[in-house]
């Protein structure tokens, strides 16, 4: 008889359809360990409408000798009347030795059925011996269509599951399908009256991991009790309901020797045969973990390989509080001994880990001070930390070694004053080498002697890790030749890390290099640290390297360049299991410039909005950069907040300490300037640029060129930019984007002062500059007088005609949306009927001396073209005079 349910299941329709779909074939396998829903599940499933056919019904028992079984399964096809009374099966009974004889006759009375049967064996895994397993095998190869069997168990039975699964003929529900989903733990607390907070309940079944027995006796614990929220948190293997059923439905059944295996090994997060055998001093590991996960006790494997395996994490927890009760004096050893293994792993975290929890504070700092590179390799600051944290505060102190590690594990999270205060722990608990870590080394005073190889290894990375923080290359040499100088020759001597340290080295030095504006000496170094983080395996440090390829191409301004390394590094980070918003900064600052110069401001927007989330604390340049690049998106047309664009950049100035990194400085200050203008402080625009001292750079230079435009002094901006414009002209721009912009000024300015030949000579330069790389804002920054410059160009020149179309596209669907920078669009009077491209052109030259004759000679059309479109142009502007059409046109802001 099919037993009926325990208890009202929660509905769940997705397990049900699994078993409508499993009995369409000969065998459908229910295995997963105790407490998992198995019985339940197939008892709603059997009295509901799912079943193809009748449903015969047999629980193995350990007494279940291979009569006593075939002789259940015989009453329970009577039971379900599915065999005639005058049928083969109607006279069948089971011999005292049942062989295949038997096996042969069951299977053809199974023949004469009409209908599909269900057979459903209930806790195989409980039949004595392996005999009745042998048995269901023989008849899954003699029984007809007609039989349905379907399978509980907490051991996968040797049915020749591969040969079935293979065939196509195998239905399974395991563990992972009858784990709750978190919708269906809610329904579960909910039918047993408990009401729990959303964090709540998603803890609770993280906790379990949906183990239904584990949610059910949480809910019978949860029911009326004072503080629900504190015991999901304090929820655990030794909670006495849940402690009581895994002790006698899962412990208890295991032989001695293996319940000895599990508490000796349960104090591993993850096991592998040769961890397993470390700790028992056993040789058998492997075996005994792929037979517990065989046989479903609580034990999953992980991994592509599957060779690493764990304990369900309440049944662990059982597991170390029986270990703590019964035998509290191995759990030192126990813990020692995995330290060990770990460590001779290469392994450093959970190495110190395990010499914490064994009471080892020696072993810990010792393992700690030899393995905290690969665990900052792999992009695991925090983690570090913690691990400082949690040793002895007086031994670290003591440690001038541990010193500098718990500095490097702050550094590598941003926070430099409590950084700088673990170097001055440091430096007093060792002499040798306080001038090394408070003056810069080389450039300091002489120090009684250097350092201790490893300290001084550790110390060179701390001042490269404070350089690239800082964007100050001239900290990171003395660091690298600190660095350089303790691990020369010492590739045996550091646990197998070298290669970590050398790789870290390599990465903060040309991260230096790069915000110190030394972009060909960063290349190369930036080139090697990923070559050798490839080599090593490690991507968080292959990542953070192209990443920082990526903005160093940036800033070159080769904008497909960096686009695909930015994109790079965002799919090597992806396929991680580390952290790596952080190491994806640069990478984003990268794809915010790209966008910017491609004038899609919104995704610089958003790119700019993940790269300061992401940045830590102390990450001055990289803070300072975006917000450069938002005062250059606040500064340009029909974009509004520019004082609070000021105020941010201002702050992240401030934030330096009046040192902003070399390749920062110029387009700091040439930002701020644009923003002071932007805000109506034109004076106090050219001021700043003419006031930062000594020879301009290149990029202040342009910005008051663009000022003095802007003011009506075309001639002053060409006299400003020739400097610039000789080094363009010489074939070898030191930036990309500066030399677009240059090239576009110097066309501003020449059209201003009527040399048209000289302004579209400028502009053909510009363009051939901006066309590979697809630069767009700086031309859309120019406003109307770029606009009529490249519509001119486009009557005249065929070159570049696709990205001048393009451009002027933009400025068409920008007409309507842009206004005064900083504020609103100024409402104007619109036009009835819209001046084509070229009367733009001519309407400029009418702002001009130039007579009809000779503007028709410029345009290269004949007088009557030339008047024809001037007297378009009046009609439109409702004029009839040149001067009041050009009044006109500048009230419309058309020039």
């Amino acid at each position: 008889m099919v037993p009926l349910p325990r208890w009202q299941p929660v509905a769940r329709p997705r397990l049900l359809g699994l078993l409508d779909q499993g009995t369409r074939g000969p065998l459908t396998l229910l295995a997963a360990p105790a407490g998992y829903g198995k019985t339940l599940l197939l008892t709603s499933w059997a009295a509901g409408a799912g079943p193809p056919g009748p449903v015969a019904w047999v629980r193995a028992g350990p007494d279940d000798h291979p009569p006593q079984f075939w002789a259940q399964v015989l009453a329970a096809l009577r039971e379900a009347e599915v065999a005639s009374p005058d049928g083969p099966l109607a006279g069948l009974r089971p011999p005292a030795e049942i062989g295949d004889g038997f096996l042969r006759a069951f299977a053809g009375g199974l023949f004469e059925l009409r209908r599909p049967l269900v057979l459903i064996v209930d806790d195989l895994h409980e039949a004595a011996g392996q005999a009745v397993e042998g048995q269901l095998r023989f008849l899954l190869r003699q029984a007809p269509p007609q039989l349905r069997l379907v399978v509980a168990t907490r051991a996968d039975p040797a049915l020749h599951l591969h040969r079935l699964r293979v065939a196509g003929r195998l239905g399974e529900i395991r563990e992972a399908d009858l784990a709750f989903t978190l919708e269906e733990a809610a329904a579960l607390l909910a039918d047993q009256g408990v009401e729990l907070s959303g964090g709540e309940l998603e803890t609770l079944w993280r906790r379990t991991e949906g183990w239904a027995a584990g949610l059910r006796l949480a809910a019978l614990s949860l029911r009326g009790h004072p503080q629900p929220g504190r015991f999901v948190a304090d929820l655990a293997g030794d909670d006495r309901a849940i402690a009581g059923y895994l002790v006698e439905e899962v412990l208890a059944a295991q032989p001695p020797e293996l319940r000895a295996f599990l508490l000796r090994t349960a104090v591993a997060d993850r096991l592998c045969g040769d961890l397993a055998d470390a700790l028992t001093g056993g040789s058998d590991g492997a075996r005994v973990l792929a037979r517990l996960e065989r046989e479903h006790v609580f034990t999953s494997a992980a991994g592509p390989d599957r060779t690493w395996y764990r304990y369900h994490p309440l049944f662990a927890e059982l597991l170390r509080a029986e270990l703590r009760y019964a035998q509290p004096d191995e759990l030192p050893g126990l813990h020692h001994r995995a330290a060990a293994w770990f460590a001779g792993n290469r392994r450093p975290v959970e190495a110190v880990r395990h010499a914490l929890a064994g009471g080892d504070a020696d072993q810990a700092a010792g393992l700690l001070a030899a393995g905290w590179a690969p665990i900052l390799a792999d992009g695991r600051a925090a983690v570090l930390a913690d691990l400082v944290l949690r040793l002895p505060g007086e031994r670290v102190r003591a440690s001038p070694e541990l010193a500098v590690v718990a500095a490097l594990s702050r550094l590598a999270l941003g926070e430099l004053e409590e950084a700088d205060a673990w170097l001055g722990v440091a430096a007093a608990a060792e002499p040798r080498f306080a001038a090394e870590a408070a003056a810069g080394g080389a450039g300091g005073p002489r120090s009684p002697g250097p350092p201790p190889r490893r300290t001084g290894a550790a110390l060179g990375l701390a001042r490269l890790f404070r350089a690239r923080l800082v964007g100050d290359v001239a900290e990171a040499g003395p660091g690298a030749r600190l660095h350089r100088e303790a691990t020369r020759g010492a590739a045996g001597a550091w646990g197998g890390h070298g290669d970590d340290q050398r790789t870290l080295a390599a990465g903060l030095l040309g991260a230096a290099q790069l915000w110190s504006g030394q972009l060909e000496e960063a290349a190369a170094t930036l080139e090697r640290a990923r070559a050798d983080a490839d080599r090593t395996g490690r991507r968080p440090l292959a990542v953070g390297a192209t990443a920082n390829l990526a903005l160093l191409e940036a800033v070159r301004g080769r904008l497909g360049r960096a686009g695909e390394l930015g994109r790079l590094a965002a799919e090597q980070a992806r396929r991680g299991d580390w952290p790596a918003d952080s190491r994806l900064v640069c990478a984003d600052l990268a794809m915010a410039v790209v966008a910017y110069h491609r004038d899609d401001l919104d995704a610089a927007s958003a790119a700019l909005d993940r790269a300061t989330r992401a940045a830590v604390a102390g990450d001055r340049p990289v803070r300072l950069t975006a917000a450069v690049l938002r005062a250059r998106m606040a500064a340009g047309p029909g974009r509004a907040g520019a004082a609070g664009a000021l105020a941010r950049l201002e702050a992240a100035l401030a934030a330096t300490g009046g040192r902003p990194p070399r390749l920062l400085a110029a387009a700091a200050m040439a930002a701020r300037a644009k923003l002071l203008a932007a805000t109506g402080d034109e004076e106090a625009a050219v001021a700043a640029l003419a006031g930062s001292g000594g020879t301009p750079s290149p990029v202040e230079t342009v910005a008051l060129a663009r000022f003095q435009i802007a003011r009506g002094d075309p001639a002053a901006a060409l006299r400003t930019l020739a400097p610039v414009l000789a080094v363009v002209a010489g074939g070898a721009p030191p930036e990309l984007p500066l030399a677009v912009e240059a090239s576009l000024l110097d066309a501003m300015a020449n059209q201003e002062l009527a040399d048209h030949a000289a302004a579209l000579g400028a502009l053909r330069r510009a363009l051939d500059l901006a066309a590979p790389e697809r630069y767009y804002r700086v031309f859309v920054e120019g406003g109307m007088p770029v606009r009529l410059l490249l519509a001119d160009h486009l009557h005249r020149d065929t070159a570049h005609h696709l990205l001048v179309a393009a451009l002027l596209e933009r400025f068409r669907a920008a007409a309507g949306r842009d206004g005064p920078p900083g504020g609103r669009p100024a409402a104007r009077p619109a036009l009835v009927v819209p001046l084509s491209e070229r009367e733009q052109v001519v309407l400029r030259y009418l702002s001009s001396r130039l007579s009809a004759s000779e503007i028709a000679d410029e345009l290269y059309v004949s007088l009557n073209t030339v008047k024809t479109h001037i007297k378009s142009i009046y009609r439109k502007l409702d004029t009839n005079r040149r001067w009041d059409a050009v009044k006109r046109a500048r009230q419309l802001q058309l020039l």
